[in-house]
């Protein structure tokens, strides 16, 4: 890539498991081999600051991709910004764990709100024994207190406050329920802290990886039944999570099966979804996702597996499960059953009888008239 100085790209990064599968929860950081010839933004964006070659990298876990970036044009350690600029921090405030690193990026914003690469930044912490900075703006918190990290370039300051603390961080979720080759992410938290999201600084483990395997940013992915737990260790404490790798689901049984449900205002109808195994046995750990199209016409107990219609009208109940397509109840909600007055009629040929139909409820029940009905025959050959 050649970009000139103060021109800037977006570069885009994806990450996929052995399978080609696109793992959309990957969290990619950026790096450059010299700041003072490209910078790059938190999102992947190029920024040329000095003229020369450097190279950019994507990391996600172990891996890494890199391309060169050759930036043309004069020396930006004296850039002449527009007047009226101001010079922003990305993160605007921080706040850390002891040990704890966070990347403060600098942005000069013109009038009309775009931005401009500043030119060379100086860095200054105004209390090193609570964190400190180096010359490419990042932070690293030492001890407990309160601080102010200064940037300064092209005459143009600006100030960040950083807060370390020595407390505890969480993980989240604290149980995980998965089927094998199945992926998920966990994240190191800091309840105290808004329950901000730690970004590095801990090491992952697994107590057993023929169960599940762990990547270093929390990434876990389940290699087959059993029981593990996911280590999280740093800043001088540890955590873990409970992994739970469920039997692999060869079929999905339905009740009633996929299509149209009809059911009074009211009414309720069992409607359940069960992942078997091979062996046809239940997989109760295996998680499904329970979607219902419009909550003010019918309503789900996923306890009690029943559905409950709230209002007339017409939406959907859908059942996923990782692997299999979903499964989709049209379900029709009316202000009463219809029924009729006969279940059986024999009729002689040209014979003609009335059949009447009538709304009740779940009970039996007439609730209403029954006007405005449709009348079809399923063999009209036969019968009109």
């Amino acid at each position: 890539m050649t970009l000139a100085v103060n021109q800037r790209q977006a570069l885009f990064a994806a990450a996929y498991d052995r399978q080609g599968n696109l793992i959309p929860s990957a969290k990619f950081t950026f790096w450059t081999s010299d700041t003072l010839i490209v910078r790059v933004m938190r999102d992947g964006t190029v920024v040329g600051v000095g003229p020369g070659l450097a190279k950019v990298e994507a990391r996600v876990q172990r891996r890494r991709a890199s391309m060169a970036v050759l930036i043309t044009g004069g020396r930006t350690d004296s850039v002449a910004v527009p007047a009226g600029s101001v010079l922003t921090l990305d993160p605007s405030a921080a706040a850390l764990l002891p040990g704890e690193t966070v990347q403060l990026r600098a942005e000069a914003i013109v009038q009309d709100g775009s931005p401009v690469a500043p030119g060379r930044v100086s860095w200054k912490s105004l209390a090193g024994g609570v964190a400190t900075v180096d010359s490419a703006g990042v932070v690293v918190g030492v001890g407990p207190g309160r601080t102010i990290i200064q940037a300064a370039a092209s005459g143009l300051m600006a100030t960040a406050p950083v807060t370390v603390e020595p407390t505890a961080f969480a993980l989240t979720p604290t149980q995980v329920s998965l089927s094998p080759n199945q992926v998920d992410t966990l994240h190191a938290v800091v309840p105290s802290q808004g329950n901000r999201e730690i970004r590095g600084g801990v090491q992952w483990s697994s107590s057993d990886t023929a169960v599940v395997q762990v990547g270093p940013s929390g990434i876990v992915t389940a290699r087959g039944p059993g029981q593990a737990n996911v280590l999280a260790a740093g800043f001088s404490q540890s955590h873990r999570t409970e992994v739970k790798v469920h039997r692999l689901p060869q079929a999905l049984v339905v009740t009633p099966p996929a299509g149209a449900v009809h059911l009074a205002v009211n009414g309720t109808r069992q409607v359940s979804a069960v992942a078997e195994a091979a062996d046809s046995t239940p997989i109760p750990e295996a998680h499904l996702d329970w979607a219902v199209g419009d909550t003010a016409i019918i309503g789900y107990d996923l306890a009690a597996r029943t559905l409950t219609g709230k209002a007339a009208g017409t939406t959907t109940l859908t059942a996923r499960l990782a692997g299999f397509d979903p499964v989709v109840w049209n379900v029709e909600v009316t202000p009463g059953l219809v029924s009729l007055d006969r279940r059986r009629l024999a009729l002689k040929v040209g014979e003609r009888r009335t059949l009447k139909a009538r709304v009740t409820d779940e009970a039996g029940t007439e609730t209403g008239s029954a006007t405005g009905f449709q009348w079809r025959s399923d063999r009209p050959e036969a019968v009109r």
